[in-house]
Parts: structure tokens; C-alpha cells; sequence
């Protein structure tokens, strides 16, 4: 009696450590055909031999076309994370020092950080999967050189020269207000008011004139307008044009007209957005004043 009671305990002893050693078993442990100790990158980042590096870490679902863009994405948000600290620090010292321009370097450094550039220069160079915490590690470096390019090239581009908003038309102070909104949000770094002509004669212009026309009907009213932008180099020479529509409606009788053309303003504005941030990001020829 007392061996069958033994025995049956020893095999519940064993069924309960295999499934305990079957629910810790990592779902991606076999992405990679050999299991390697733990790198000495996973705990490292920083700048070494003209490379700034880090690493990023998603936790594994057991798809593998899923967790290695996840793992890599977290890399290159660290990596972001970790230049913007390392050219903080660098410009704080050299203000210390009295050096002038660091503020502009920052700049064009940032706009790298937030565009493609990230994507396209760095490289992912290896990737671990680590069993205990079933997580995978994505290692990326970018060389400063690439970096320093990159950041030099963003001088050439619209959006990171003063561009001056020129509204035409009696709804002039409504749409300098609406463009000035969409620039803000695509990070124009300095936009003039067309007061200060004047005084910035050689800077990009913003040229934009909307047309409405008002249709009433028993079941509502709908405004349409009508937006023609227009982008001109210092030389006055268009290098952009582009028209869009948007319309504001309302089933009130009673709705006032400013507010239905606000909206059909700010629906035409937004079909702008797309054709806008192209060409303000669009480098600029070298050879010529206008882009291609």
C-alpha cells in the first residue's frame, strides 16, 4: 500500500515540474538556431569608437515577424533617447565655454532625431533573445559621421529656414491663423508674419488665397472654400503650387457664417497638409534657387 501510495506521489511530483518547466519555456527561444549567453551590450550604451549605441527590448509573443520590428522600433526610440542627451550635455559645455552656434546645431540635430534619417542611418547589428524573462534584445549603432552629415544637410530644406505667410483677401487674418497652426504642427522652426516683409525680403513665402461660396437649402447650409497656396523663393519664383477644397456644414438654420467658415477653412487647410510637408522637406538643389 505504502508503494502505491509512493509511487503515485512520485508521479505527481514529476507531472507538476513538467508543467511548471513547460509554462516558464520561452515561446521565442528557438528564434535563433544557437542560444548564446548574455552579451555585454544588453547592459551597455553609450559612444565608443565613433558609435553611439544602445539597445532596445520587447517582450515576446511568439511571432517572430511581430517581436524583432517591435524589439528594433524600442532600439531606435533609445537611440534617439540617448543623442539628444549626449548633444544636450556636449552644447551646455561648449555655451559654458562661449562658443556661439551650438543652438543651431541642436536644431538641425533634433529635426534628424525626428525624421528618417534615424531610420535610414542606424543598424541594427545583433539581436538576443534572453529565456528568463522571455524578452528579445535589439542592439543598434549609429556612426557620428552619419549623424553629423545628416544633421548638415537639414540646412538646405524649407522647413528649417524663416518661411513668411503671405494671406490675401478680406478672411486674410483667418487664414495666416490656420496656416500658422498646421506649421507649428509640422515643425517649421521659424515662421514671419507678412508685417515683417520689410524687413526679411530674402526668405520663402507662403502665398495662400481662399474663394467661399454659400449654398442654403431647407435641410442646411453648406459653405465651400476654396484654398490656392503657393511657395516663392527669395528670388520671387514659384516653386509650389497647390489648391484644395474643404466645406463646413450645418443642418441649424440659423448657424452663423463666420463659424461655417471656419471650419470649411480648416477642412481645406488639412487636405493642404500632406502636398505642404513634402516640399517643406524636400532638400533643396545646391546648383539652383528652386526645388525639383
Amino acid at each position: 500500500m505504502r508503494g502505491r501510495q509512493g509511487i503515485l506521489l512520485l508521479t505527481l511530483l514529476c507531472g507538476n515540474a513538467i508543467t511548471a518547466q513547460e509554462a516558464h519555456k520561452c515561446v521565442c527561444a528557438d528564434y535563433f538556431t544557437t542560444p548564446t549567453a548574455r552579451p555585454a551590450w544588453t547592459s551597455n550604451e553609450g559612444f565608443k569608437h565613433g558609435f553611439y549605441f544602445t539597445h532596445g527590448i520587447a517582450q515576446c509573443t511568439g511571432i517572430q515577424e511581430l517581436d524583432l520590428p517591435r524589439a528594433d522600433k524600442n532600439a531606435r526610440t533609445a537611440l534617439s533617447t540617448l543623442l539628444r542627451v549626449q548633444v544636450e550635455h556636449k552644447t551646455h559645455i561648449r555655451r559654458t565655454d562661449g562658443r556661439s552656434g551650438e543652438a543651431v546645431l541642436q536644431a538641425r540635430i533634433d529635426t534628424v532625431l525626428e525624421s528618417s534619417a534615424l531610420l535610414e542611418k542606424s543598424y541594427i547589428y545583433d539581436r538576443w533573445v534572453d529565456p528568463a524573462s522571455c524578452s528579445i534584445y535589439s542592439a543598434v549603432r549609429l556612426s557620428r559621421m552619419d549623424l553629423q552629415v545628416s544633421a548638415a544637410r537639414q540646412k538646405s530644406g524649407i522647413a528649417y529656414q524663416p518661411l513668411m505667410i503671405v494671406a490675401k483677401g478680406k478672411e486674410s487674418e483667418a487664414i495666416e491663423s490656420e496656416l500658422r497652426q498646421l506649421l507649428s504642427q509640422l515643425k517649421v522652426r521659424r515662421v514671419l508674419p507678412h508685417a515683417q516683409h520689410a524687413a526679411h525680403q530674402s526668405v520663402h513665402r507662403l502665398i495662400a488665397e481662399a474663394t467661399h461660396r454659400m449654398r442654403r437649402s431647407p435641410s442646411g447650409t453648406v459653405l465651400y472654400v476654396k484654398l490656392m497656396l503657393n511657395i516663392a523663393n527669395a528670388a520671387g519664383e514659384s516653386i509650389w503650387t497647390h489648391h484644395s477644397k474643404g466645406k463646413g456644414v450645418s443642418f441649424l438654420p440659423d448657424t452663423p457664417q463666420d463659424i461655417l467658415y471656419e471650419k470649411a477653412l480648416h477642412s481645406a487647410v488639412q487636405h493642404a497638409r500632406q502636398s505642404l510637408k513634402e516640399i517643406l522637406y524636400r532638400r533643396e538643389e545646391r546648383s539652383g534657387s528652386s526645388l525639383r
